[in-house]
């Protein structure tokens, strides 16, 4: 009987041991192993040369124009440009119907990546030869407000002259501090 319980033990035994090597052995089959799939890159589109800039509407187009009178038209800038901001504030400027007075030049551009507030730093000449009232004053913020609102990394424009900020322009809007875009302005309008 001891012989006989001594056979089976040894069965027993062969039959732990062998799916256990089999397990060791790995059956034959390979490891897999799985890396985790890597992050899809950020693509940063082309800048394609086309924008949106915001013009007094000339005759005949006063059908398409917002309540301060402006139109967008499209335009093709320096596609090689770095900045398009700063290359849709120049196009503006020089549109043959700008809102924004005679002569100004922009001295400077920066937007604020933490913030999304556009420091526009215009010459002397966007105040000086101002001499509109509130429809005009309206349209020369606004048309720089609508063309800037089109980059998603513009929230907020503030106006300088000559380095400096300035309280007013026409004597209706508080320039000490940011005005938001149009884009913003209407998105906080339609959410409120």
């Amino acid at each position: 009987m001891f012989v006989s319980a001594l056979k089976h033990r040894s069965r027993c035994s062969a039959l732990l041991v062998v799916p256990t090597l089999l397990l060791l052995a790995g059956c034959g089959h390979k490891a897999v192993v799985t890396t985790p799939p890597s992050p899809t890159p950020v693509v940063t589109p082309v800048f394609d040369g086309h924008v949106m800039i915001y013009t007094v509407a000339a005759e005949g187009q006063t059908a398409q124009a917002d309540p301060n009178g402006l139109v967008p038209v499209s335009i093709i800038v320096n596609a090689a440009g770095k900045d398009p901001a700063r290359e849709a504030i120049n196009a503006l400027i020089t549109s043959p119907h700008s809102a924004i007075p005679q002569g100004t030049k922009l001295l400077d551009i920066a937007i604020d990546p933490s913030t999304g507030v556009a420091t526009l730093n215009f010459s002397s000449e966007f105040r000086d030869n101002f001499h509109g009232g509130d429809t005009s004053e309206a349209q020369v913020l606004n048309s720089v407000r609508e063309t800037l609102g089109q980059f998603q990394n513009v929230q907020a424009v503030q106006f300088l002259v000559a380095g400096k900020k300035i309280d007013t322009l026409g004597g209706t809007e508080d320039l000490t501090v940011p005005l938001p875009t149009i884009r913003d302005e209407k998105e906080a309008a339609s959410a409120g």
